[in-house]
């Protein structure tokens, strides 16, 4: 149903589908975005809707049977053109999905749907979205994969502090090598948790090493959401 391309700069992936995969999964996001869950109702979750339907719009996803005729009729009316003239058309690339935003909007979309009378699409969306995602960390991280899926599925949507603190990881992420974005996504992850300065500070005098300090973010404090 989808499939991925890594970024050859460690950052995340592109996704790939069929058309009509990848409308239900646009339509899915819209639908739980109104769930009581999400508090943001133009935040992250909203976002990661948009990337989706810049997919579709994508070169290389090409609408097929009926769909396809009404797209074709309406692009020819609007555009004056015969039925034997091709489209001149010059699609944008589809998006880059960057893992911090894409982990935490994923969480988002399954923790919606925890909160909704959800329907078998929707469950279904869900979980073909969820099975890409993890094929690409198995893909990217290799032996480092196991912890950024544990990581990821600690993620606690409910609690505001993942959403609110995306924008200054987001920054701190892409200011990383490739090397060090491998190396360091876990450990980034962690940082979502409300109670992390604490456990920062505890595991740092047990001697535990790799942990970024809470202080590191300040210098992107204004990509976040106000509290």
């Amino acid at each position: 149903m989808f499939g991925f391309r890594l970024l050859k700069d460690g950052s995340g992936f592109v996704l790939d589908g069929d058309y009509r995969a990848l409308v239900a999964l646009h339509e899915v996001i819209h639908q739980a975005n109104e769930s009581c869950v999400i508090k943001d109702k133009e935040g992250w979750l909203l976002a990661l809707a948009y990337d989706v339907r810049k997919t579709i719009e994508a070169e290389d996803v090409t609408p097929i049977g009926d769909e396809f005729e009404r797209r074709w009729e309406t692009i020819k009316k609007a555009a004056g053109l015969s039925p034997a003239r091709p489209i001149p058309f010059n699609p944008a690339p589809p998006p880059n999905l960057i893992w911090p935003a894409l982990l935490v909007q994923t969480r988002m979309l399954r923790e919606a749907l925890a909160f909704m009378d959800s329907t078998k699409l929707q469950q279904a969306m869900t979980y073909a979205l969820e099975a890409v995602v993890e094929d690409a960390i198995e893909a990217a991280f290799g032996p480092k994969a196991a912890g950024v899926k544990a990581a990821y599925q600690r993620i606690n949507p409910r609690d505001p502090a993942p959403e609110q603190k995306l924008g200054s990881r987001l920054q701190a992420f892409m200011g990383w090598s490739k090397i060090r974005r491998r190396d360091m996504l876990e450990n980034l992850l962690e940082t979502f948790d409300q109670m992390y300065p604490a456990k920062y500070h505890f595991h740092a005098q047990s001697g535990k090493t790799g942990l970024i300090d809470p202080a590191y973010f300040d210098r992107f404090a204004e990509y976040d959401q106000a509290e």
